[in-house]
């Protein structure tokens, strides 16, 4: 059975599971929008088209009844790793990032409402390796645990957590003097 954190009233097999599919969508839509997001250099259009993806996906796995999913959030992240990984073998880039010159570089659309922090930390981290986007999109975009985290990209809670920091250490060295010196 699917492991939503939430008990419902107890249904008969197909409704069950479609009652339980409605509800991990409502509680993981945003979350899964938000990762792939910044996993593949956000473009809304793109993120909006690859999260419905992967709540097709699991929807058509679902209805295979292959076996119990326990935790669905971080069935839901693995999904959408392999739906990004899809992506990029399907439109590999045509150029590597450290092969553009800086006036070619992506930039993120202003947006009146986000800090111009928000904006180059958001430029910054798209230089970033791809497992190291990754960690820092699961940890502190997704605010997912260590232990989530970890589940999620198939790697104990401690290698989640060294990764994270060499993460925010190349991130670090990659900003700007005056933000490397403060906390991210």
């Amino acid at each position: 059975m699917m492991n939503i954190g939430k008990s419902s009233p107890p249904q008969t097999g197909r409704e069950d599971v479609k009652t339980r599919f409605l509800a991990a969508y409502d509680a993981q839509v945003k979350s899964i929008y938000r990762y792939i997001y910044y996993r593949t250099g956000q473009e809304k259009d793109e993120a909006q088209e690859l999260t419905q993806e992967v709540f097709t996906r699991t929807w058509a796995y679902l209805q295979k009844d292959l076996r119990p999913i326990d935790d669905i959030r971080a069935f839901l992240f693995q999904v959408s790793r392999h739906v990004i990984a899809d992506r990029w073998r399907k439109y590999k880039p045509h150029l590597n990032i450290d092969q553009l010159e800086p006036h070619e570089e992506p930039r993120t659309a202003h947006n009146h409402e986000a800090s111009v922090d928000m904006v180059l930390l958001e430029q910054y981290l798209l230089k970033l390796p791809e497992k190291y986007r990754e960690i820092l999109t699961l940890r502190f975009i997704n605010d997912l645990s260590t232990e989530e985290t970890g589940k999620i990209m198939g790697v104990t809670a401690n290698n989640a957590a060294v990764m994270t920091k060499r993460a925010l250490e190349k991130l670090k060295s990659l900003l700007p003097l005056q933000y490397a010196l403060s906390e991210i």
